[in-house]
C-alpha cells in the first residue's frame, strides 16, 4: 500500500494561506539509473501549439496560478511548475524535453499527465519531519542553480525540515533535496491549493509512487521469483480476498497452475489445440477503407475468426485442459455476452468434461442465440435472476457452486479478474493475441512496432492479452475503451477508469481494483448495450497500467458503438461484436491523437452474429 499523508503545517502558515497543504509519501526506489525515459508522445500531441495565456486559464492550471498571485508572484513570469514544464517541453516547434534524472523525469510525467504540482526530494537529505511554514527574516536558503546560501525575506511560504529550508514553496528548491545517482529513497510531494481537490493530488502522488516502486522491481530483481504472494498483486491491485471455505480450492488451483501449465507436456498439448481446435493464428487484416476514414493506417487483429467467434476460446481451452490434468470431472463458469460460455461449452465438449454455465437472466434474453449454442454442445445453462441479472450476479452463483463442490469441480473464470491466480492465468492464456500481433505486424511493416493498440475493456481479458507482450516496448501506446452506455452523466454506464464516475478502489469478487459503487460502498447498477462490458469492476492489471501511465483508457457510448459497428460492417465487410464495436468507436478518438504517419492495431475481439437481434431492434427503432 502507498501511505500518502499530509505533512505538518504551522498555525501561522495555515492562517495566512487557508486551504493550502502538502501531501507526501516515502518511496524506496532502489537504483533507477537504467530506467527508460518516459513516453512523452501523447503529451507532445496534446500540448503542441499552446500559448502561456491559454494554458494559465486551463481549469487544472488556473487554481495554481491564482495561488501564486497570493504569494505576490506573477504566474505569467513564473508559471506553476508543471505548466512551465509543458511550455518548455511541448509548446514550441523547437521545444525540447528537459531531462534531469529518471526519478524526476517520471514524476514530471505524472505531473503533466494528471496536471498536478508534484515534487520529489532525496529522503536522505531530510532531517526530522517536514513542515509547511512561514520563513523568518534572515534565514538562509541554498537554492539549486544559485551561488551558495542566501538570506530569505520573512513571511515567505516555505517547506523546511528540522535544520534547513528545503523549498520556497512552488518557486525554488534547495541543493539539499536534489536527486542524484546515489538516491535510494525519496519523498514524493503533491501541493493542494484552493480549487484543487485533495483526492486528485492523492491519486497523482500515488500514481507517481507506484511508478517509482515498479522501477525498483524491474531493475533490482535479477531473476523471477517462483510463486504466489508477490505475483498476486499488480501494484496495489489484485490479491486474494476470499472466504475461508474457498481457500483450499484456490490453493489447489494455484499449485496446479504453477506446476502443470509451464510443463512441456501441457504446453505441447495446448499449442496443438490452439492450432487444430481454436484455429490459430488468427489473421492481422489491413483495413484499407477504415484507414482512409481514420487517416491512420489501421490493422484489425481478427479474434472474431477464432473458433466460437471470439478470443474467449484461448483461455477456455487452456483452463479446461488444466482442469482435466487436475482430475476434475466438472467445470462451472459464468458468462455475460455468452462468448465465454460458448467457448467453455466447446472446450468441455471436446475434452468430455461436464459443464455448467451461469448466466444472468437479462443477458440470456439478449443473447439467446449463444444460450442455444451452449445447450447444443451439452452445457447446462442456469439462469440467474438475482440482483441486476447480469454478469456480476452470474459470477456470484458460479463461485457458490464451486465452494459447494470443490473436490470435483473447477471454476473456469473468463476474464482477467477475481482472486489470484485468475488475473495472471487468464492474461497468460490470452497473451497469444499480442504475441501474434507483434510478429504479424513486423512481417507487414518491415520489422516495425505498431504505434498504438486499441481494445475494448470490460473485465479486460482481450485487452490485456493484446497489451501484455508489448509492455516492455514503451513506444507502443495502449488504449482501452470502456462502455459509456447512455453517457457518463446519465449514471447508466460501465466506466471504471474515469475520475468523473463513481468508481473507487474497492474489493469485489475476490480482488481489489476500481469498482462502481455508491457512497456507502454498495455496488452500483451498470449498463452497456454490450453484455460483455456490463460489469462494475475493471481487471486489476488494467488499474495498474492506468496508474503507472502505461495505458490510457477512453470510453464509447452505446450510440457511438452502434455507429462504429455500422461503419466497419459497410466499409470492410466485417460485423464486429458489440463489445468490439466499442474498440472501433474508441479508435476514431485515438486516431485524432496520433500523427498521420502512425500505425494502429484494433483488436476485433468477437464477431457480431450473437448481437444481430439486438442490433436489428435498435436500427429499426432509429429508422421508425
Amino acid at each position: 500500500m502507498i501511505d500518502v499523508t499530509e505533512i505538518e503545517i504551522s498555525g501561522e502558515a495555515r492562517n495566512r494561506f487557508p486551504g493550502v497543504s502538502v501531501l507526501a509519501c516515502r518511496v524506496d526506489v532502489g537504483t533507477c539509473d537504467n530506467v527508460d525515459a518516459p513516453d512523452w508522445s501523447t503529451a507532445k500531441i496534446k500540448w503542441h501549439g499552446w500559448v502561456k495565456a491559454d494554458l494559465l486559464l486551463h481549469p487544472a492550471v488556473a487554481p495554481f496560478a491564482a495561488f501564486l498571485r497570493t504569494l505576490g508572484l506573477n504566474p505569467s513570469r513564473q508559471p506553476p511548475s508543471f505548466a512551465n514544464f509543458i511550455l518548455r517541453a511541448f509548446a514550441k516547434p523547437d521545444a525540447t524535453i528537459p531531462t534531469i534524472h529518471s526519478i524526476v523525469d517520471h514524476v514530471n510525467h505524472v505531473a503533466v499527465e494528471s496536471l498536478n504540482s508534484l515534487g520529489v526530494f532525496d529522503a536522505a537529505a531530510v532531517v526530522g519531519n517536514l513542515t509547511l511554514d512561514i520563513s523568518r527574516a534572515g534565514e538562509l536558503f541554498d537554492p539549486i542553480g544559485g551561488t551558495g546560501p542566501e538570506a530569505v525575506k520573512g513571511g515567505e511560504l516555505i517547506l523546511r525540515d528540522a535544520e534547513k529550508i528545503l523549498s520556497l514553496f512552488s518557486v525554488r528548491d534547495s541543493v539539499h533535496q536534489a536527486i542524484t545517482p546515489l538516491t535510494r529513497q525519496v519523498f514524493l510531494l503533491g501541493c493542494v491549493v484552493p480549487g484543487i481537490a485533495a483526492s486528485d493530488v492523492v491519486d497523482a502522488v500515488t500514481s507517481a509512487a507506484m511508478r517509482l516502486k515498479s522501477f525498483k522491481q524491474t531493475v533490482v530483481a535479477d531473476k523471477p521469483t517462483k510463486s504466489t504472494g508477490a505475483s498476486a498483486w499488480f501494484g496495489r491491485y489484485g490479491g486474494m480476498f476470499i472466504p475461508e471455505t474457498l481457500s483450499p480450492a484456490l490453493s489447489e488451483v494455484i499449485e496446479a497452475y504453477e506446476r502443470i501449465v509451464p510443463g512441456p507436456e501441457f504446453q505441447s498439448r495446448y499449442q496443438k489445440l490452439l492450432a487444430s481446435f481454436v484455429g490459430r493464428e488468427t489473421p492481422l487484416t489491413l483495413a484499407t477503407n477504415l484507414s482512409e476514414l481514420l487517416n491512420i493506417k489501421t490493422y484489425l487483429k481478427r479474434e472474431d475468426l477464432a473458433h466460437t467467434g471470439a478470443h474467449k476460446i484461448n483461455n477456455a481451452i487452456g483452463q479446461a485442459l488444466l482442469a482435466q490434468q487436475m482430475g476434475k470431472q466438472r467445470i462451472v463458469a459464468e458468462t455475460g455476452a455468452g462468448q465465454h460460455g460458448v467457448a467453455t461449452a466447446a472446450a468441455c465438449a471436446f475434452l468430455r468434461i461436464e459443464c455448467t454455465i451461469y448466466m444472468g437472466k437479462r443477458d440470456m434474453e439478449r443473447q439467446h442465440l449463444n444460450v442455444l449454442r451452449m445447450r447444443l454442445m451439452g452445457a447446462r445453462v442456469v439462469a440467474v435472476d438475482s440482483g441486476s441479472q447480469t454478469l456480476k450476479d452470474a459470477v456470484n452463483e458460479a463461485i457458490r457452486d464451486w465452494v459447494s463442490n470443490p473436490d470435483t469441480t473447477y471454476y473456469l473464470l473468463g476474464s482477467a479478474l477475481g482472486p489470484h491466480p485468475y488475473p495472471t492465468m487468464v492474461r497468460d492464456f490470452q497473451a497469444v493475441i499480442g504475441r501474434e500481433t507483434m510478429a504479424q505486424f513486423a512481417a507487414e511493416e518491415n520489422g516495425a512496432m505498431p504505434d498504438a493498440l486499441v481494445a475494448c475493456v470490460g473485465g479486460g481479458s482481450n485487452a490485456i492479452g493484446m497489451f501484455h507482450p508489448f509492455i516492455e516496448h514503451p513506444s507502443v501506446q495502449f488504449f482501452g475503451v470502456e462502455a459509456a452506455g447512455s453517457g457518463i452523466e446519465s449514471q447508466r454506464h460501465s466506466v471504471r477508469l474515469d475520475p468523473a464516475t463513481d468508481s473507487r478502489l474497492g474489493v469485489f469478487q475476490g480482488c481489489r481494483s476500481y469498482v462502481l459503487q455508491d457512497q456507502h460502498g454498495q455496488i452500483s447498477e451498470t449498463h452497456s448495450l454490450a453484455p460483455g462490458l456490463d460489469y462494475p469492476m475493471v481487471g486489476p492489471e488494467h488499474a495498474w497500467l492506468r496508474e503507472t501511465g502505461r495505458a490510457q483508457y477512453l470510453s464509447a457510448t452505446d450510440s457511438e458503438a452502434i455507429e462504429a459497428l455500422e461503419v466497419l460492417s459497410r466499409c470492410e465487410g466485417i460485423i464486429p461484436a458489440l463489445e468490439s464495436a466499442h474498440a472501433i468507436a474508441g479508435a476514431f478518438k485515438v486516431a485524432k491523437r496520433l500523427p498521420a504517419s502512425a500505425k494502429m492495431v484494433i483488436n476485433v475481439s468477437g464477431r457480431g452474429d450473437k448481437d444481430l437481434a439486438v442490433i436489428a431492434t435498435i436500427i429499426n427503432s432509429l429508422q421508425s
